[in-house]
């Protein structure tokens, strides 16, 4: 359990933020006067993968149940090193290509200006004096619970309901559509309306489908539909509510840099994570997931309450 949560909890997360920031910073120091068009070409890139990973994971575990010549757990090994592979493969190819174009621009990295870090705490004390700086860290902290009661639960909702494991595999590979675009809508979005509007408006609309989700069970002819159009409106709403806290929280603590905010919003977000792994963990969720989505549509309801004390700015 401990090299399980050290490697997939700890070292995944770092990897993937150290990733992040980085091809950020890289692509907007390439092209600072197109800095909308890149946040949300990297942003929607975080979606679109689930498209080519979830095939991948699939076919692994097929192979696994053919062979029938492993335990359990060393096929579901054998699927993370495969898509751990994959990864650092892409990884690679991608390092290679932005070292190539180092090489033809030639950017001087000393131009780039840095903030140093007295004034950056000094910063961040008069920040924390800020009324919305405390609100952005609540909706942050609600916000972690519908998106990681989405993840976790809606292959095993649908697996409660009857469906097949072949309709699950579609719709969890179809997911990554709505994940892509949804990070492009919320990025869009916030650039025309202040990102208290466009908060409230995504959460409503995530609180909803939560609060329809469990009818799936009562629907009978329509099941299939209803459910596909639930899973993939929640993840939509998810990625979309993800980009505008990122966004209100840059807004809020500006001019901060990018890892100043990502641990602003980590102070809010793991505590919330540790809290709702333990209580799952704990509980026999999948005995009681109606009742669970019906709760979490309340949580989001709560975080919507919130965001009318924000004050009124665009985020980018």
């Amino acid at each position: 359990m401990v090299y399980f949560l050290v490697t997939n909890s700890v070292l995944v997360e770092i990897a993937i933020g150290i990733s992040l920031t980085a091809s950020l910073n890289h692509a907007v120091e390439q092209y600072p006067e197109r800095t909308e068009t890149i946040y949300r070409i990297v942003g929607s890139g975080f979606g679109f993968g689930t498209i080519f990973f979830v095939p991948l994971q699939v076919i692994a575990n097929e192979i696994e149940d053919v062979s029938h010549h492993l335990e359990s757990n060393e096929a579901f090994s054998n699927v993370f090193i495969i898509t751990g592979s994959s990864i650092t493969a892409l990884q690679i190819i991608a390092f290679a290509f932005t070292c190539f174009s180092i090489c033809l621009s030639g950017v001087n990295q000393t131009t780039v200006p840095k903030i140093g870090l007295r004034k950056m705490l000094q910063h961040a004390r008069e920040v924390l004096k800020t009324p919305d700086v405390h609100i952005m860290g609540l909706i942050n902290f609600l916000n972690v619970i519908p998106t990681m009661t989405i993840v976790t639960t809606f292959k095993v909702f649908g697996k409660s309901v009857g469906f097949e494991d072949e309709f699950l595999v579609l719709v969890a590979t179809l997911n990554g559509i709505f994940n892509c675009v949804g990070y492009i809508i919320g990025r869009v979005v916030c650039s025309r309306a202040s990102f208290k509007i466009t908060l409230v408006a995504f959460l409503l609309v995530m609180a909803t489908f939560l609060g329809l989700f469990p009818l799936t069970e009562k629907i009978k002819v329509l099941s299939i539909i209803f459910y596909a159009l639930c899973v993939f409106g929640l993840h939509f709403t998810m990625a979309a509510v993800s980009v505008v806290i990122g966004l209100a929280s840059n807004k809020i603590i500006s001019p901060m840099t990018s890892f100043g905010n990502n641990l602003t919003l980590s102070f809010t977000s793991v505590p919330s994570a540790i809290i709702f792994s333990v209580v799952a963990a704990s509980q026999k969720i999948e005995k009681a997931l109606g009742v669970m989505y019906w709760c979490v549509a309340g949580v989001c309801l709560v975080g919507t309450s919130k965001c009318r004390l924000l004050s009124a700015h665009r985020a980018s």
